[in-house]
């Protein structure tokens, strides 16, 4: 009778808030059962008035949720379970205005029980095809956020057998929402629908619907009681994005066109989407297949040139890891080509590949020929990561590049020169990494250039000068032999400070 009464004044609204509660305790304790209750219910489950029946159902889920404890699953029952998930489902196919608390009793069941693959397929059915989730209240959307979460990480196999119903069904649940705390669970379970169902022809939207939020501009409020950063929503949305191979179709050239964004904010978040080491990188090394290499092309020109080099920013280069993506572009391309392409020739890759080694081999006839020297470091950056990716790479990186550097060494301004003497010996130093069979260090031509130069630095006057001069000259050494020796010391015309031996 306790059960009757409290249920009674619940629903009826005399003011009994507390009968939630009260009735769970009974539950919990053994002193009743949820049978009990139910049938307690059983007049106002059934009304044909909606306020009723509404506040019934309410007082149920409440109980539910109180009695359910994902800490102590599987409290109810399965029979009992197999029963509430029928009602609640019925519910849902009734007005609106019923759907919040039924979708809170089923939201409890789902995260504390387990439930069979047949009652989790009628949830997630009936759920996301008779509720329309983005007319619900906050709340009520984290809730549907929630189980589909649950569905994709604990019955996977159950949600698989729905196929294209089921993904159709979370592309209309999530479109257009906006509020982060939903957002962060949603960043979360679309890497686990894309990776582990059959999209098919629904590709394509699943990733719009993510899309449209690349990239996060969101700043949260300084009294947000939630704990949700702007870097946690761009790392979910970045997994998101980066989720399966068949995005990539949609994602590189998405991340391209932000690159050339008027956005500070939108060109690095591409930037670090580009070269996030599980995502475009990741997909340049294999996951996404030989077709997709394509993009490589647009990726270099657009992504290390018309941004990094457009702003003059070099230091990104290396401080976002840029040279990390250049390193595995390099020994791709480099690969393929000291290979002959054969691996590749098929699939119509190598005019591909020879465009992209003419925008690497085009860059130090632009970059270095100008006066500005702004641009040099990063265009050096870059082309030293391509250097040290594959030996033929070294080979023709540094053949071009260290006789133009070092002819500016000679031509520049005050304060300029210590800079490029430090590139010159970088590129030196690289050159002694790799020992390519049957082919002599790319510096051996202009090793007499490039000793003159040391010897002239270090008896100069530019301080400054000389210790990148030093660490070039080791390199130099190591190329020269003994007959190079002894014509360097009989000959007159070189005067110099220092000992050769000294270097």
């Amino acid at each position: 009778m306790a059960e009757l009464e409290l249920c009674k004044e619940y629903v009826e609204g005399n003011s009994r808030p507390e009968a939630p509660l009260l009735l769970a305790k009974g539950i919990k304790s053994k002193k009743s059962d949820l049978l009990t209750v139910i049938e307690s219910l059983g007049g106002y489950l059934t009304s044909t008035v909606t306020k009723t029946r509404c506040k019934a159902t309410e007082l149920l889920s409440d109980i539910l949720c109180n009695v359910c404890c994902p800490m102590v699953p599987n409290v109810l029952p399965q029979e009992d379970v197999h029963y509430l998930v029928t009602f609640y489902c019925a519910r849902l196919c009734e007005r609106t205005e019923v759907h919040p608390p039924a979708l809170k009793g089923l939201h409890a069941m789902v995260c504390a029980q387990d439930l069979s693959e047949d009652s989790i397929s009628t949830v997630a059915q009936t759920a996301l095809r008779e509720v329309y989730v983005q007319s619900m209240g906050q709340a009520v959307r984290l809730m549907v956020f929630e189980m589909v979460q649950m569905f994709l990480f604990k019955y996977t196999a159950a949600v698989k057998r729905l196929g294209s119903e089921f993904v159709l069904g979370v592309i209309k649940a999530v479109d257009g929402e906006k509020d982060p705390r939903n957002l962060t669970v949603v960043f979360s379970f679309i890497p686990v629908l894309a990776q582990h169902l059959e999209l098919g022809a629904l590709t394509e939207d699943l990733f719009e619907v993510v899309a449209c939020y690349f990239p996060i501009d969101f700043v949260p409020p300084p009294d947000d009681p939630f704990p949700i950063t702007q870097d946690d929503l761009i790392g979910g949305l970045r997994r998101c994005l980066t989720a399966t191979p068949s995005f990539a179709q949609y994602c590189v050239p998405l991340v391209l066109e932000k690159l050339t964004s008027d956005l500070h904010s939108a060109k690095m978040d591409a930037l670090l989407t580009l070269v996030w080491k599980y995502g475009c990188l990741e997909w340049e090394h294999g996951v996404f297949g030989v077709g997709v290499k394509v993009f490589g092309i647009g990726i270099w020109v657009f992504g290390m040139g018309a941004w990094v080099f457009g702003i003059g920013v070099g230091c990104l280069v290396w401080e976002y890891g840029c040279l990390e993506w250049v390193f595995g572009m390099g020994a791709w391309v480099f690969g393929i080509r000291a290979a002959g392409g054969s691996v590749f020739g098929e699939a119509g890759l190598m005019p591909h590949i020879e465009q992209l080694w003419a925008c690497i081999r085009k860059r130090p006839q632009e970059e270095y020929s100008g006066v500005g020297v702004k641009l040099v470091v990063p265009s050096c950056q870059l082309l030293l990561a391509v250097a040290m990716a594959a030996d033929p790479a070294c080979v023709q990186v540094v053949g071009e590049v260290v006789p133009v550097l070092v002819q500016r060494v000679s031509q520049s301004q005050p304060g300029q020169g210590k800079l490029l003497m430090e590139l010159v010996a970088n590129f030196a130093a690289v050159s002694r990494q790799f020992t390519v069979d049957d082919v002599a260090n790319p510096l051996e031509p202009y090793k007499d250039l490039l000793l003159h130069t040391v010897l002239s630095t270090l008896g100069g006057d530019q301080l400054e000068l000389k210790g990148p001069a030093l660490r070039l000259g080791k390199c130099v050494c190591t190329m020269l032999s003994g007959n190079d020796v002894r014509r360097l010391a009989d000959d007159r015309a070189v005067t110099y400070q220092y000992p050769i031996v000294s270097v």
